[in-house]
């Protein structure tokens, strides 16, 4: 932990004592993030005091105002934009010039050339969407697809079309997540937040020479 001297906007003293042989020299303590130059003053409030010996002491926090972003671009997956920006990326890397690397400004140089390729073809085949809370990660091409072909008509026949693709898209979205967690992370616990919660049954039994005995014949 690390100690600053705040400077009081008003000097005045923030110990009152009602005995004038004892001393009003006292220390005051702010506990505030110091990561900020903001935080490098405070204010001594006279009139709060009351019937205390002290005087309160505060400090104005501000609170920047926070960019939410409501647009993002996007590649769908599985998509023909994926393909070919796959496509595209790896045409980029086997295009890197990398033989005359012989100091950290040229690798500088090749580092920052790929990254600004990779954007520009990035943005080149994905597309803007806008972010709401309905928003969902395994929503795909064939989805949209089997979505507008039912706004289309309003057949009977189409929302159900849509209504399985939904079913069967998100099946196996869950499907290959749960896959991922049980191995990379090689943790069951991993995949409690995708399923419900249940407490495990209480059982008693006894135990003797590191065996158990659960039921009266085993005694």
């Amino acid at each position: 932990m690390s100690l600053y001297v705040s400077k009081s906007t008003n000097q005045v003293s923030t110990r009152f004592l009602d005995n004038p042989n004892d001393s009003n020299l006292v220390i005051d303590l702010l506990f505030i993030h110091l990561n900020s130059l903001k935080f490098d003053n405070h204010i001594i409030h006279l009139e709060w005091k009351l019937s205390s010996d002290h005087a309160l002491l505060t400090i104005d926090i501000v609170i920047d105002e926070e960019q939410i972003h409501t647009k993002k671009h996007t590649i769908v997956k599985n998509s023909k934009e994926e393909n070919k920006f796959i496509t595209e990326l790896i045409e980029s890397i086997k295009g890197l010039n990398t033989e005359n690397i012989s100091n950290k400004e040229a690798f500088d140089h090749v580092v920052q050339g790929f990254a600004d390729k990779t954007n520009s073809i990035w943005f080149k085949n994905s597309k803007i969407i806008n972010i709401t809370k309905h928003s969902k990660l395994w929503w795909n091409e064939e989805c949209q697809r089997e979505l507008e072909k039912y706004r289309l008509l309003k057949r009977l026949k189409d929302w159900k079309n849509f209504r399985s693709t939904v079913k069967k898209t998100k099946h196996t979205f869950f499907d290959n997540k749960i896959q991922e967690i049980a191995s990379i992370n090689h943790s069951s616990c991993e995949l409690m937040n995708w399923v419900k919660k249940y407490k495990l049954s209480v059982i008693e039994a006894i135990q003797h020479n590191g065996q158990l005995y659960i039921e009266l014949d085993d005694l």
